[in-house]
């Protein structure tokens, strides 16, 4: 059984990184920005990291169609991976904080991580 487990990790893992590459090459985020974002260094301004984190989480299914947020998927996918919190409270937060015309953006997708992020909420 526990050989199971650590070979679903290792996919896990491996599907983790593999979108993180094909994220990095579709977007053109520098490594050093990449750097930064893998040490959870949420400070920056450049358009092609937060376009980044919105290609990223749109592998996780987080967007519909029109590129608009599936809360009911993100709050699933956060409560999941952060049973000790109020997820669901949180996100509904930083959705409601970092909405307005063009929700879809790069931009707003990255403050809407940001903000999660800063509340305690793991994402990836």
């Amino acid at each position: 059984m526990k050989s199971i487990v650590i070979v679903f990790l290792l996919f896990v893992a491996l599907v983790a990184a593999e979108d993180f590459e094909e994220c990095a090459k579709e977007t053109e985020i520098t490594e050093e920005e990449l750097a930064l974002f893998r040490k959870d260094e949420l400070k920056s301004t450049d358009p092609k990291t937060h376009c980044f984190v919105r290609c990223i989480l749109g592998k996780k299914n987080f967007f519909d169609a029109e590129g608009l947020p599936q809360k009911e998927v993100i709050i699933k996918h956060l409560t999941e991976k952060n049973p000790d919190k109020n997820a669901k409270e949180i996100m509904t937060e930083c959705l409601k904080k970092h909405s307005s015309v063009g929700a879809a953006s790069c931009e707003i997708t990255y403050n809407r991580y940001k903000c999660a992020y800063e509340n305690g909420i793991l994402i990836l």
